[in-house]
């Protein structure tokens, strides 16, 4: 028997998630242009007898588990960026940032742009996708910066200045502490306008007549500042080893 572990489970549910993602999408179309073709007059008679304009029902049930491969797909992104760090930069490389980086940055900012193009009328699947993709991001950001900080201790990527005697560091560790940053800015940043975090807090606010959602946006966005400052952190770590190795030497 097959024990589910994230490393036999997740890809299933990644896979899974993105083939009903691309079905209900396909509904979507199919029913709009249906729509589109008809008469107002005609498609308000004779849209009951189509079963399929039921889809976004059907997904109703299955909608947390699509959420959930959307979750998992960001982690193994995050992880995989933090393993492709291993490749090496000559000295006379212009590049400022690692080709992992920015394609973490990228896809995972692509992913929160797939979820908002489903467009799921239930709204509190919505802010329930809300939480939990802001929260994924936050932490597996938290935890690149730290994996990052550990790849240049032990890959040795701060130069050895007692032998060197001179401020010399590695262009790897300048590249991956940029890296840091522009994950930080690129993706974190870039959540509260990703995810539209206003317009479905005042959807939730209007769907519920209650202003206490307000305070989920307040919450969000204290998540993103810590994450942003604990990178801040390591970033500053990193600078103060560099320091103290030249104050050594």
């Amino acid at each position: 028997m097959v024990k589910a572990t994230s490393s036999v489970y997740d890809p299933n549910l990644i896979e899974s998630s993105r083939l009903l993602l691309y079905l209900y999408l396909h509904l979507q179309t199919i029913t709009t242009a249906l729509r589109n073709n008809l008469e107002a007059r005609d498609w308000q008679r004779h849209a009951f007898k189509l079963k399929l304009v039921e889809y976004r029902q059907w997904f109703s049930p299955i909608m947390t588990f699509s959420l959930e491969g959307f979750v998992a797909k960001i982690r193994q992104i995050m992880k995989r960026a933090v393993e492709g760090d291993n490749e090496v930069f000559s000295d006379e490389d212009s590049i400022r940032y690692s080709p992992s980086s920015m394609g973490a940055a990228d896809a995972c900012t692509k992913l929160c742009q797939e979820w908002e193009a489903i467009d799921y009328p239930d709204i509190y699947i919505r802010y329930t996708a809300l939480i939990r993709l802001t929260n994924t991001i936050c932490e597996q950001c938290q935890h690149y910066a730290r994996r990052t900080a550990r790849i240049l201790s032990q890959h040795r990527y701060f130069t050895d200045l007692n032998s060197t005697r001179s401020f010399n560091v590695s262009k790897k560790l300048c590249i991956l502490v940029n890296d840091i940053e522009f994950v930080k800015q690129k993706l974190l940043s870039s959540l509260p306008y990703v995810l539209n975090f206003s317009t479905v807090i005042d959807k939730m606010i209007e769907n519920y007549d209650s202003t206490d959602f307000q305070q989920t946006k307040v919450t969000l966005e204290r998540l993103i500042s810590t994450a942003e400052h604990e990178m801040n952190d390591v970033i500053k770590l990193i600078f103060e080893r560099v320091a103290t190795l030249f104050y050594v030497s």
